[in-house]
Order: C-alpha cells, then sequence, then structure tokens
C-alpha cells in the first residue's frame, strides 16, 4: 500500500524531470527542485487517497458481498 504510493510518486517525479531536462526546460539545480516540489505534490494528493481507501477497507467500508 504505502511503498506503492512512494515508489509511484517518485517514478512521477523523476518522469517529469526527465521530460523536462530533454525538452531542455530545465537544467542543474532546477531539476532537484523539480523532482522535490512534484514529490510533494503527489504525497499530498495520493496520502489523503491512500488513506481514505486503507481505513476504508479495514472498517468494510467498501466490502462487496454480504457475510452472512
Amino acid at each position: 500500500g504505502i511503498m506503492a504510493v512512494l515508489v509511484g510518486t517518485l517514478i512521477n517525479s523523476l518522469a517529469v524531470a526527465v521530460l523536462l531536462v530533454i525538452n531542455g526546460r530545465m537544467l542543474g539545480i532546477e531539476v532537484i527542485y523539480s523532482i522535490l516540489y512534484q514529490a510533494f505534490y503527489n504525497l499530498l494528493l495520493a496520502g489523503p487517497i491512500y488513506l481514505w481507501y486503507y481505513y476504508s477497507t479495514y472498517n468494510g467500508w467498501l466490502r462487496t458481498t454480504e457475510e452472512n
């Protein structure tokens, strides 16, 4: 769960940085700032979604079948 969020955030940050470097838009320290900003932004988005999913699953709110 949480590892998927962290790994996905890292991959997304690196992909954005690589695309910006390929396009010639960023070089040097700006790439590092871009990676950090993208990682922070992704965690702000993915963190609450992951927590909601985790607690919803734990409490049985997302159950698709009824248990007798």
